[in-house]
């Protein structure tokens, strides 16, 4: 979402400029500081895009072990394998 906002706020940004074609330094300070706030905003929300990745991931993995531990008790206790200690 913060993406799609910064595409707005530039696309935004340039028709102003394309139709004053003027800024003053401030404004020029200004436009500077918001897009390197876009950036690293930006930055954030892919690096908690990747880390949300990786929990999804996770999730599933253990999903599938406790898949494969509930199929194992409904096999019922004849189809253990035995210990060669046993």
């Amino acid at each position: 979402m913060l993406r799609v906002f910064g595409m707005i706020y530039n696309d935004t940004f340039q028709e102003s400029v394309n139709d004053s074609q003027v800024l003053t330094p401030k404004d020029r300070e200004e436009t500077g500081l918001l897009t390197a706030e876009i950036a690293r905003l930006t930055a954030i929300v892919e690096r908690q895009e990747r880390e949300l990745g990786s929990v999804k991931d996770e999730i599933s993995w253990l999903c599938a072990r406790v898949e494969a531990a509930e199929q194992r008790m409904l096999a019922g206790p004849g189809t253990k394998k035995k210990w060669w200690w046993r």
